[in-house]
Formats: C-alpha cells, structure tokens, sequence
C-alpha cells in the first residue's frame, strides 16, 4: 500500500521483514487505480515472482529491505510503498502523523484516476477568537 502519512513502527516480539519503494518509483508497482476497491496497492502478487511477467519493470525497481526486530522502530516516510512479511509471531504498534506532500505528484501519475500535478489543498487554520 502507499500511506498519505508519515508512519513510525515499533517491534514489539518477533521479526518482520519490510520491503520499501522510494515514491519516485512508483510507476514500477504497477499502482491499481484511485477507484479500485485496493487503489493505491500494487497489482503485482510480490510473494509470487513467478506471476510477474505481465510487470516487467517490477522486479528491476530499486527496493529497501529491513528486518525489523523487537525494540527497534521503523519510520516510513509519506508514501513510501511497502510490503509486510511476518517472519514469525510478532506484535507491532504503530502512529501516523502528519504528511509530506512532495512525493504526491510522482504518486499521482503512476495511480490511474489521478491528476498527476494534483496536490492536496492545505487546510486553513481556523482563526482565533478575538476578545472584546
């Protein structure tokens, strides 16, 4: 999936092993459309290689791994696609904040349904009370 938001993951038991795509190569995903029940996952079965021949870019994407373990902690930036295997039993927690809209433009225009220069309107800060 691709998160609107900044996500940071704390390893609480056992192991998981985190597969991570920077924005930029989101074409390389195969991103399903902004109306698809999964929009914004990829439509690559990434546990099956050898179902990737009608995606031939998505085994030549640069990808991160990282094995999380437990005290450890992952921040995964706006965006940034991943995929979760657990290696074994495992507790996590997670909290999202905030958002970077800077990577949303690439993302747009490799998600079918989107305008690839939209970028979400920031919301206006209510104004204070004055007093009397």
């Amino acid at each position: 999936p691709v998160p609107a938001r900044r996500n940071m993951i704390g390893q609480f038991y056992g192991r998981r092993r985190y597969i991570l795509v920077d924005p930029d190569d989101s074409c390389d995903m195969y991103l399903l459309a902004k109306n698809h029940p999964s929009g914004r996952h990829s439509a690559v079965d990434w546990s099956k290689p050898e179902s990737w021949g009608p995606y031939p870019r998505f085994p030549m994407m640069n990808a991160h791994e990282v094995v999380q373990t437990p005290g450890t902690f992952l921040y995964l930036p706006t965006y940034y696609l991943h995929y979760i295997i657990s290696l074994d039993r495992n507790y996590q927690c997670n909290s999202r904040s905030g958002r970077d809209d800077r990577q949303t433009g690439v993302v747009n225009k490799c998600t079918p349904g989107f305008d690839a220069h939209a970028v979400p309107a920031k919301k206006k800060k209510p104004r204070g009370v004055r007093g009397t």
